[in-house]
């Protein structure tokens, strides 16, 4: 049951909703006792009773408010209600009025971080570049904490970048023909063998100065055998030892590597019918400074197929790189540090 404007929850009351995903939902709200304006994430009925769910989402407001000096948005706990049991609140105003922001705060079609996030949406949606135009700063669900065993100290990461989307189609075209009477070049086996030959292909690697220095500081914080050659990757990888330990971990690769990934086949209707056409789509992901049309082409080479077809099926967006040395980034950082003095 979605929660109507009005509507009260403990001292907050419901004014408007904001979106809902995977892990709740996100209203904009009023507490009644301070007057001010909050966000209200909430588990409905449906999934609040699964203790596995409430974990998760109790970490999620935990993990919020340890981070709440960093963001805009801060997270103050969690409450319990009867009906939707748990919800993380969070202030919308600006904490910060001397520069007179004003944060806004978008939904997902994914999971909610209405606590965690000023801005948290696909730039891609032209309503909602429209609507940060401008924006000074904007704060996405991307970073964490590494603890991990391996690690001699904890490992905070800022994410100031991702890698960009690059849709590909590849559809070979033949003969259609009966299940019973097959031949080599049917479209399905042409689509097949052009796969086989873009998926054992590679990329060249590139090393990003922001992907070297992020293994630069991890190197520090690992054993020595574990962390070396990691303050020259571009020149280590050039080693087969060192490359095929990297190469062992597929976040490392996608790092330093515009990758393919097959996701979706489609061919025949019927199972005994060879159909005249078959396709593929290739999620690639493009490292920064890549060019979409030179990828595609560079596919096209390596099919070497004239008979199946490489188009790019959306446009990509511009990769983009956030600068390390701004006023939220190093304050984020100095909290970090602050609030845990063993993270690195």
């Amino acid at each position: 049951m979605t929660l109507q404007s009005g509507a009260r929850l403990g001292p907050y009351e419901i004014l408007a909703p904001l979106g809902a995903g995977g892990m709740g939902e996100v209203y904009r709200a009023r507490d009644t006792r301070l007057d001010r304006t909050v966000a209200i994430k909430v588990l409905p009925e449906p999934v609040a009773g699964d203790p596995d769910r409430r974990l998760r989402f109790t970490r999620e407001a935990r993990a919020a408010g340890f981070a709440a000096p960093v963001v805009v948005v801060t997270a103050y706990g969690t409450i319990e209600d009867a009906e939707y049991r748990t919800a993380t609140e969070s202030r919308l105003d600006a904490r910060n009025t001397r520069r007179n922001r004003n944060p806004q705060l978008f939904s997902t079609a994914g999971d909610l971080g209405a606590a965690q996030a000023i801005v948290w949406k696909s730039l891609s949606d032209a309503p909602t570049r429209r609507m940060v135009a401008g924006a000074e700063y904007a704060i996405s669900e991307l970073g964490g904490i590494q603890t991990h065993s391996g690690l001699t100290a904890p490992l905070a990461a800022i994410v100031i970048s991702e890698k960009t989307g690059l849709p590909l189609t590849l559809t070979a075209r033949s003969e259609p023909g009966h299940g019973s009477m097959p031949w080599p070049d049917t479209a399905p086996n042409r689509l097949v063998r052009a796969l086989n030959r873009l998926l054992e292909a590679e990329r060249p690697l590139r090393v990003l100065p922001e992907v070297q220095e992020f293994f630069s500081r991890m190197a520090g914080l690992l054993p020595s055998d574990q962390g070396a050659g990691y303050d020259d990757l571009a020149r280590s990888l050039q080693e087969t030892a060192f490359r095929a330990r990297f190469f062992a971990n597929r976040q490392f690769v996608a790092m330093v590597r515009t990758t393919f990934a097959l996701t979706m086949l489609r061919g025949s209707e019927k199972s005994n019918v060879i159909p005249p056409e078959a396709a593929a789509q290739i999620d690639c992901r493009m490292l920064a400074g890549d060019d979409p049309e030179e990828i595609a082409g560079w596919v096209r080479r390596v099919i070497d197929d004239p008979n199946v077809q490489v188009e790019i099926a959306r446009e990509a967006k511009v990769p983009n790189l956030s600068p390390p040395d701004t006023e939220l980034y190093k304050a984020m950082a100095d909290t970090l540090r602050r609030r845990a003095p063993a993270l690195r």
